[in-house]
């Protein structure tokens, strides 16, 4: 079990955080060497420094990769087209939020040096537990000229927030804009999907997804319980029927085989966000954490959409086994 402690500092405090996160990080001082620097205790400074970590002040990344994530990452890159590819340890990790959380922190850097390259424009961000893994792992970086928009409703069916939508996180993290998508995931029906999507400002907020140049997302495995179930955005039955033609991934409401083909579902057709066939041509990084997603990624890595793949390495063993 984890337990999260939190911290509360004062203002003063605050500052000798940052100056303890220095200190420590960039001249490579030692905890005492700090102490008599800054006249605290050597408690202190550790206390301040994990402050400084736990909001986000302070992140070193782990940059290296074992030799055999960095094979499986090449040849994948290789087979797929990407232009990025990283495979992160997961194989000795016990528990499936784990499994997460090291590929939310590896596609973390990632988004953070997207943001450093380019701190203006819109990104586009997805929903699931990797991509918020991400965003938790995201340390604070000022670029209040970046938009981040939804790509998909931000409301469940009965018009309630989804939990796991991001935008607010990254807006705080960035002090960026942020666009939410205030319509369900998916519409009751094609009526009702046609009079949401007439509204004058809906169609706006639409228009801007289509601005984005940079598209972050997680892929569902059909198998266990994506964000679409754990949303309950899709009742058992349905669900059920989904499965039995064959899909073995969910992306963006679209729901594919083992081909990377659109399996047809009533679903798919009422879903209101951004297409998956529109993100042919930008950037997309897809962040899969957890252990079986193999096919899954497989099957959505062969619609040719995805340029840019964070995979845990059990999930990249079956890619590799199956290609």
């Amino acid at each position: 079990m984890v337990t999260t402690v939190k911290i509360e500092i004062t203002p003063l405090e605050y500052e000798l955080a940052l100056r303890c996160a220095w200190l420590s990080k960039v001249q490579e001082n030692t905890l005492l060497e700090i102490a008599q620097q800054l006249n605290l205790s050597t408690a202190k400074v550790h206390r301040l420094i994990v402050h400084a970590e736990h909001k986000g002040l302070l992140k070193t990344w782990i940059t290296g990769y074992p030799d055999e994530c960095v094979a499986m990452s090449e040849r994948i890159k290789q087979k797929f087209n990407l232009l990025n590819c990283h495979i992160v340890p997961d194989n000795d990790l016990a528990f499936e939020s784990n499994a997460i959380d090291v590929v939310g922190y590896a596609a973390a850097q990632i988004l953070y040096e997207w943001l450093v390259e380019n701190p203006s424009g819109f990104i586009g961000v997805g929903k699931g537990r990797s991509i918020k893994s991400t965003v938790a792992a995201l340390p604070l970086i000022q670029c209040p000229n970046v938009s981040f928009i939804a790509v998909s409703g931000s409301l469940t069916n009965n018009y309630a927030i989804v939990k796991e939508d991001v935008i607010h996180e990254l807006v705080q993290k960035t002090h960026g804009k942020g666009y939410l998508l205030p319509h369900p995931h998916f519409a009751i029906d094609e009526v009702k999907r046609r009079e949401i999507l007439s509204q004058e400002p809906i169609q706006a907020l639409h228009e801007l997804t289509k601005q984005a140049q940079k598209i972050i997302i997680g892929i569902g495995n059909t198998t266990e319980q994506p964000f679409v179930r754990r949303a309950k955005l899709i009742d058992d039955n349905k669900w059920q029927e989904i499965i039995d033609k064959g899909a073995v991934a969910e992306c963006l409401g679209s729901f594919l085989d083992i081909n990377g083909n659109i399996v047809s579902a009533k679903e798919h057709e009422l879903f209101m966000g951004l297409d998956l066939n529109e993100l042919k041509g930008l950037k997309v990084l897809a962040v899969v954490g957890g252990k079986n997603k193999g096919y899954a990624t497989l099957a959505t890595l062969r619609t040719d959409v995805i340029t840019d793949l964070v995979l845990g390495e059990s999930s990249a063993k079956v890619v590799l086994e199956n290609i």
